[in-house]
């Protein structure tokens, strides 16, 4: 008896050029078959000619032959193995910067995933549309989305990737000048870090952004560092609790950010809170 597997593997392999592995693939669904299984004979074709194309860096091309093998896939009753097809085309058109396209398939896998309960990689395609609106300056969705991702690794307990888009979050909203809220999302983060033994280390850097965007939105008080401390009793002492507290109680902070710069460079979200907390003094002293 012929492996009608090995076979089909024996003849891509044969074929160099992906256009032709696609266009075998296309004739395969148009054959008229008494026998056999026309998707089945045609996935291999989609998936041979998909690979190559991304191997070749041609990302519309990769995409368009992803989308075919998924509906290979679905007719074929192979949920996840479509869900696997349709993010590989929303990645290829994501890297194309067919951002709409892109958008589509990985929701579409998305709705296959939650129903099957794989939530990491629900997370995951949630990240990517969220680069998506982040690389096409939509700041609101792109924070929704990674709302949506910390919110599906919290289901399934990843906590490292969970910190890292409350990270993002609390970024996001800095730039888009809500402050309250990058304050309560820095506390979050610090509260969250100082639940692992390998992520302490960041709290610190967390509480001195909670408190400038405190400051930002003029409602930081002496309370706000005695619970600081009272959440790492070492803040008070630390470099950033000991700048944390000059801007609080300085309008001229100046000196106390060079004694800080000196010794461990300034990032530039720090950097640009501190110039908002200036700006705002100054217009406080001038009016």
């Amino acid at each position: 008896m012929i492996d009608i597997t090995y076979r089909h593997h024996s003849i891509m392999m044969d074929i160099k050029d992906p256009d032709e592995c696609l266009s075998r693939g296309y004739r395969a669904l148009s054959k008229f078959r008494l026998f056999g299984n026309k998707w089945e004979d045609a996935k291999p074709y989609f998936e041979t000619s998909a690979n190559k194309f991304k191997m070749m860096n041609k990302w519309s091309h990769a995409g368009s032959a992803y989308e075919a093998l998924a509906k290979c896939n679905r007719e074929l009753k192979e949920d996840i193995y479509m869900a696997q097809s349709l993010t590989e085309a929303g990645f290829c058109y994501q890297r194309c910067k067919n951002y709409n396209d892109a958008i589509i398939k990985y929701t579409d896998a998305n709705e296959i995933y939650v129903s099957k309960g794989y939530f990491s990689l629900v997370a995951k395609n949630q990240e990517a549309i969220a680069i998506i609106y982040e690389e096409m300056d939509e700041l609101k969705n792109c924070q929704d989305y990674y709302q949506k991702a910390f919110d599906s690794y919290d289901a399934c307990s990843q906590e490292f990737h969970k910190i890292k888009c409350l990270e993002k979050i609390a970024i996001l909203e800095i730039q888009r000048e809500l402050y309250i809220d990058a304050n309560k999302s820095y506390e979050t983060l610090a509260e969250e870090c100082m639940k692992s033994s390998l992520l302490k280390f960041t709290v610190r850097k967390h509480l001195l952004m909670a408190g400038l965007c405190s400051l930002c939105c003029k409602n930081f008080t002496i309370d706000k560092l005695k619970r600081y401390d009272e959440l790492d009793p070492s803040f008070s002492t630390c470099r950033e609790g000991i700048l944390l507290k000059y801007i609080s109680e300085n309008d001229d902070f100046s000196e106390g950010i060079k004694s800080f710069d000196d010794i461990q460079k300034l990032t530039t979200h720090q950097v640009s809170l501190m110039l908002k907390i200036r700006r705002m003094r100054e217009q406080i002293l001038f009016t």
